[in-house]
């Protein structure tokens, strides 16, 4: 089934569309046929990306519904506004906040800071999965993607809490891809490296094989129209990280420690 196929006559909503990966995959999504329902805080920036996809003669059918996931009303009536009607079929979670963040300088200050990265990250999909996955199974079918990260795989240096929620969203993906199967619900995994986006313009230290945010939204359409469940990209890179992931402790912290004193020295 060609892309084009697998996007006519569905409806995506895509939560953390306003900037860099999420509006590029939104503006792909279009193109491929997908009629859009767009989400995050900055409705201005959502409406932009509209007039973008009306222009370039993609569809003036999407909407917008602006929100914020840290906040269950907020969630609870975001969603009331997605799925009514005819709804939607996929549902896609690419909310995220990082700063880079080392234990070795953490204190109370910073917690803070580690706690919103957890509540956007984490606990903010955990808010809005509550209402999907009761609708999809109502549905009897459905479709949940969320951006997690390869900094998910195993501790990398300056991801402190970051890394952490992005294990978390990885495991949890795990644990649904079982058991919502019955129910026809297909669950997957995004995994980008680094990508050239606001967030990662926060690192001051060496980011391999960084990709354009076009092009991890090429990777990630084109992953959910397949059958894997994990979407990882760029392959170079992740494939790398995938291997550090599999060696015992003694080899692995020797390459993190190696890792850290890069970062240091960049510092």
């Amino acid at each position: 089934m060609s892309q084009n196929e697998f996007y006519k006559n569905k409806t995506v909503w895509l939560i953390g569309a306003s900037t860099g990966i999420g509006k590029e995959t939104a503006i792909k999504l279009a193109q491929h046929g997908a009629k859009l329902i767009l989400s995050s805080r900055s409705e201005d920036k959502l409406n932009e990306i509209l007039k973008i996809l009306e222009k370039d003669g993609y569809g003036s059918e999407h909407k917008v519904v602006a929100f914020d996931i840290t906040d269950e009303e907020a969630c609870k009536e975001a969603f009331g506004k997605a799925s009514r009607g005819s709804g939607f079929d996929i549902f896609i979670y690419n909310s995220g906040y990082y700063n880079p963040s080392q234990s070795n300088d953490y204190n109370v200050e910073k917690s803070k800071d580690a706690i919103l990265t957890i509540d956007v990250n984490l606990n903010g999909y955990l808010r809005i999965l509550g209402h999907i996955i009761p609708f999809f199974k109502e549905r009897k079918s459905g479709h949940i993607a969320v951006t997690a990260s390869v900094a998910g795989y195993f501790g990398l240096p300056n991801a402190f809490s970051y890394g952490a929620s992005k294990a978390a969203l990885i495991n949890i993906s795990e644990i649904m891809h079982a058991e919502l199967v019955k129910d026809n619900i297909k669950v997957q995994v995004i995994n980008p490296g680094f990508v050239k986006t606001p967030m990662t313009e926060k690192n001051d230290f060496p980011m391999p094989m960084a990709i354009e945010p076009k092009e991890a939204a090429e990777n990630i359409v084109k992953g959910l129209s397949s059958n894997s469940f994990e979407i990882h990209f760029p392959k170079g890179f992740s494939y790398i990280l995938k291997f550090i992931r599999l060696l015992p402790y003694f080899l692995f912290f020797p390459i993190t420690k190696a890792i850290s004193r890069t970062n240091d020295k960049k510092d």
